[in-house]
Parts: C-alpha cells; sequence; structure tokens
C-alpha cells in the first residue's frame, strides 16, 4: 500500500508571481489559499504539495488550471477586456526530497479497500471533489497498525485526471502534506532545488491551429503548447528528462514548444 518515491527529481508549475523564491514551493501554500471549493485531494486552508516524478504530469496538471484562469477570465469579458493571445508565464520547479516522505498509493487495492472508496472515483473528470477531499481526510489522519512498523503517511499518490491514459500506463503525481508535528523534518528541511525554469502555456484555436484573437469563435482548450526556457541565474534541467515508467518515453527540449494533451 505504500509507494516509493524515486530518487530523481520532482516536478511542480506555479506561479510566476506567487511562491517564486525557493523554498516556497514545497510549502504548500498555493494548495492553502486556493479558492473555496479547494483542490482534489485538499480542502481550502491546507498545506499540501502537488508535485509529479513525470515532468510531463506537472506541466499537464498546470495547464489544465491554466485553461480554467482564461476561462474564468474571458466569463467576465464584458467588464474587464481580455488580451490576447491566451498565452501566460509561469514557474517550473525541480527539487529532490531526501528522505523520501512515506506515502500511500491509493491506487493499490489494499487502499481503495481500507479507505472504501470505487478505483474510479480518484478519476472523476469534474471539479467535485468531496469525495476526493474526503478520502485525503482520512489518509491524514490514518494511524498504521500498532506493531506494523509502517510509518504514518504523509502523502499520496494518486493517478493524474488530467494527463491522458496511454496504453496500459496511468499517469500519476504526488499530494504531499505539509506536517508541522514533532518527530516529522518538513519537506523545506528535506528538499533540495534541482532547477528553476520559466515555463509559458498558450491555447490555440481549432484546427489550423492559431494564437487566439478576438475574432476566432473555437478555442482548443485540450491541446495547448508549452515552451520551457532557462531563467538567466538559476539552474536548468536540458533536456526535461524522460519518465522511464511511461510507454515511449521522449525527453522535451528547452526553447521549443511542443503540444500536449488535457483530458477535461
Amino acid at each position: 500500500m505504500y509507494y516509493p518515491v524515486g530518487a530523481g527529481p520532482l516536478f511542480r508549475v506555479a506561479s510566476a508571481t506567487f511562491g517564486n523564491v525557493w523554498p516556497e514551493p514545497v510549502l504548500g501554500q498555493g494548495a492553502y489559499y486556493v479558492d473555496a471549493a479547494g483542490n482534489r485531494y485538499s480542502r481550502p486552508h491546507q498545506l499540501t504539495v502537488y508535485c509529479a516524478e513525470d515532468p510531463l504530469v506537472a506541466i499537464t496538471e498546470g495547464a489544465f488550471y491554466q485553461a480554467l484562469a482564461w476561462q474564468q477570465i474571458l466569463a467576465s469579458s464584458r467588464t474587464k477586456a481580455v488580451t490576447y493571445p491566451l498565452k501566460s508565464e509561469h514557474l517550473l520547479w525541480a527539487f529532490t526530497l531526501a528522505p523520501p516522505p512515506p506515502i500511500l498509493d491509493m491506487e493499490d487495492p489494499l487502499a481503495s479497500n481500507r479507505f472504501a472508496y470505487a478505483p474510479h472515483v480518484l478519476l472523476n473528470p469534474s471539479r467535485a471533489y468531496s469525495a476526493t477531499q474526503a478520502i485525503a481526510d482520512d489518509v491524514r489522519t490514518y494511524t498504521p497498525p500498532a506493531g506494523s512498523g509502517q510509518p504514518k503517511p504523509e502523502g499520496m499518490k494518486i493517478p493524474s485526471g488530467r494527463t491522458p491514459y496511454a496504453k496500459g500506463f496511468q499517469p500519476h503525481h504526488l499530494a504531499l502534506f505539509v506536517i508541522n508535528t514533532p518527530g516529522v523534518v518538513p519537506l523545506d528541511h528535506r528538499a533540495s532545488l534541482v532547477a528553476k525554469m520559466r515555463i509559458e502555456f498558450e491555447f490555440l484555436t481549432r484546427p489550423p491551429a492559431a494564437s487566439v484573437a478576438f475574432h476566432h469563435p473555437r478555442i482548443d482548450w485540450g491541446r495547448p503548447k508549452f515552451r520551457v526556457t532557462p531563467i538567466p541565474g538559476a539552474v536548468a534541467l536540458s533536456p526535461l528528462p524522460a519518465y522511464p515508467g511511461r510507454p515511449n518515453p521522449r525527453t522535451y527540449s528547452l526553447n521549443r514548444w511542443h503540444r500536449i494533451a488535457i483530458v477535461f
């Protein structure tokens, strides 16, 4: 039921204006200050770090939430002008955790039985997060059986609901709890920065793909493009590494645009 976090870097997409100084990306404040709906595995005011071993998962999840942000902006376009094209800038962080936190594999049938949920609940495509937030609450308060030698979990391995399923491979990401209790080493005390890079997202028109302008009627929300570029004075990973668990893994070169797919 426990998942061993690998020794490679973890990736996280975050705002370029909030939490942009290390070690703020591992403090969980992005989840803490989220809107009233919370996130899939955290309620508002629960410090949680969402990250991924696979850089593509972190990028896809980040692009999904930027799509929601653009959609909210467009919904208010009668009162506030929209700036085109639909391009935004963020930060892509890479870091390691040593020792890695003990986390539960929520795709393991043992976890499904122990916490009483149907596996497909984790992949509910809507933003109705009440069930998954309740599951996360149960994991946060879970105490392993006496004498088992198992550590209290500090997070969860969870399927990515926004990264496409591929050839028997379910992409996953991690929800790490920020725990401030005696005996638990805070994440920011065990985290080491590997890279800090700039990442841009742009949402395009339906094919033929082009930058969105005022007169375009249809936007292809499910197929944005991204570009990662170095930040002067900061360390970059070039190229972004391939995740070995993915079928036909590929690297992503810096300074080039790449297309991705998002599940809505």
